[in-house]
């Protein structure tokens, strides 16, 4: 599950002159020119984030990198790195394939093509900090362990437009293709400790929309049924239909003043094919059922005993293969993003912005406020610069556009990567890159 991210564009461009896709975050900005994108590179965005990093599981210790387990590294720092609730981790691309954007109709208008994948995962801190410190009560329960994957294709066409000398508004509207859907969920896990039994109990399952999907099945002998063992061959191609809108406003205070409110991404993906894997939730392991007997005539004989143990615990967590059960649904995260900013009264070509993004999506959602500084020193560059907080913690944030006649190149990263192990790995979770080379007319 080291894997549901973000909102895929780069909030460090939301107030940056120059920058050709603020109408991404908010579909009421224009630009003073049109442009085309550059095919594959005009707006490409690779974007992780979560808050829980590799900093948090791995520790030095002598000179040494051990996990979090090692005796070396206490409960009471491990417990104050990680979440006691849900450790979230969201990834997402977005590749624009082709891009255009022109003055007509009115206002300004936008045409792209993008191809978008994001995955979100789950782990509560609870099961964390128990494999930490150890079984010490007589009961626990675990839920909410999950992981969700979508991955489609998409037409959008957008318009803005000038109502008066203070309001603009647009709209978008996306036409949705969908490639591949997952769903997975492990709830009410439970385990109960006794003097001289322990029992527990699990409820899992799998719901997964491709266009075909074929596994690989093994056979447990204790329950005479077939369980899936491994996927054998994924068919990756159009399997659903949806449609999404995007909305926003700009209003203008004053000269110095400006207030923006967006809402992105309301809309769903019906999806043609839902196969579905489950697991026996009623099936209870109970370890007061195993006699193990060292003489090799007994039907308890250790060993054959043993392999009935192993048997039945691992049947606990052996889905089944429930079938195509048919069309299915899935709607999209949806964001907002509310904003305001200032330029400053003694040098207009500066400007600070704050930013609260809000992406909503059930037990996946997250939240995130932006405050940012904003120059344009000279006509051909823009710079903004910006610190971050909310759920995933503190960041720093830049964003650079050049924009020259004909030519424009921007480049910038919500979250730098910050420290690196050895090997080159991010010990904190939370990156993000934008980079876009695209031709102004």
């Amino acid at each position: 599950m080291s894997v549901p991210v973000s909102a895929q564009d780069i909030a460090s461009g939301y107030f940056t002159e120059g920058y050709l896709y603020r109408h991404e975050m908010n579909p009421a900005f224009g630009n003073e020119k049109n442009y085309i994108a550059m095919p594959a590179l005009g707006n490409m965005n690779v974007n992780i984030r979560g808050n829980m990093g590799l900093s948090d599981i791995l520790y030095k210790r002598n000179g040494n990198t051990v996990s979090y387990l090692n005796p070396n590294v206490s409960l009471s720092e491990f417990a104050d790195n990680i979440s006691n609730g849900n450790n979230k981790f969201n990834e997402g691309v977005k590749l624009q394939l082709l891009g255009v954007g022109f003055k007509n109709f009115g206002g300004y208008n936008t045409i792209e093509i993008n191809a978008r994948e994001r995955v979100s995962a789950i782990i509560p801190g609870s099961i964390l900090l128990t494999s930490k410190e150890g079984l010490g009560n007589n009961h626990y329960e675990f839920s909410d362990i999950s992981a969700r994957g979508n991955a489609y294709a998409e037409l959008a066409l957008g318009h803005s437009r000038q109502l008066n000398d203070k309001l603009r508004i647009g709209g978008k509207v996306k036409f949705l293709l969908g490639l591949a859907h997952t769903d997975i969920r492990l709830n009410n896990i439970t385990l109960d400790l006794d003097e001289d039994k322990y029992t527990t109990c699990a409820e899992a399952i799998v719901e997964s929309s491709f266009k075909d999907i074929t596994y690989e099945y093994g056979h447990n002998s204790q329950t005479d049924k077939d369980y899936v063992k491994d996927i054998h061959k994924v068919k990756f191609s159009p399997n659903g239909f949806g449609i999404a809108v995007d909305l926003g406003a700009e209003y203008k205070l004053n000269d110095n003043w400006k207030v923006s409110l967006a809402i992105t991404d309301i809309g769903f993906i019906s999806y043609n094919n839902n196969f579905v894997l489950q697991n026996d939730a009623s099936k209870i392991f109970d370890s007061s059922r195993y006699i193990f007997s060292i003489d090799e005539e007994d039907e308890n004989y250790y060993d054959e005993e043993f392999d009935h143990l192993k048997d039945d615990l691992a049947s606990i967590y052996q889905l089944e293969d429930k079938g195509n059960k048919g069309s299915k649904t899935w709607m999209l995260g949806t964001t907002i993003n509310i904003g305001a900013e200032y330029k400053c009264l003694f040098y207009d070509k500066l400007s600070f912005g704050i930013l609260n993004t809000t992406r909503l999506q059930g037990k996946y959602s997250w939240t995130d406020f932006r405050l940012s500084a904003n120059v344009s020193p000279v006509k051909t560059v823009s710079v903004g610069m910006n610190v971050s907080g909310g759920l995933y913690g503190l960041g720093f944030g830049w964003i650079a556009d050049f924009h020259t006649t004909g030519f424009n190149f921007f480049m910038g990263m919500d979250h730098i990567l910050g420290k690196l192990a050895k090997q080159g790995v991010p010990l904190s979770s939370n990156a993000q890159l934008s980079v876009g080379i695209n031709f102004p007319l």
